[in-house]
């Protein structure tokens, strides 16, 4: 049960991801202890 739950997390934030791209807005991720903004245009996905 926990493999089906962390593949459901995996492909929903991939989706959040691909949405963000795809709707010009940047995300936010942590990186090496601190707060990274990605804009949309340099979003890989």
């Amino acid at each position: 049960m926990a493999f089906r739950a962390e593949e459901a997390l995996k492909k929903a934030v991939a989706k959040a991801i691909a949405d963000h791209k795809r709707m010009g807005d940047p995300i936010v991720i942590w990186r090496d202890g601190n707060v990274v903004k990605i804009p949309a245009e340099q979003i890989e996905v």
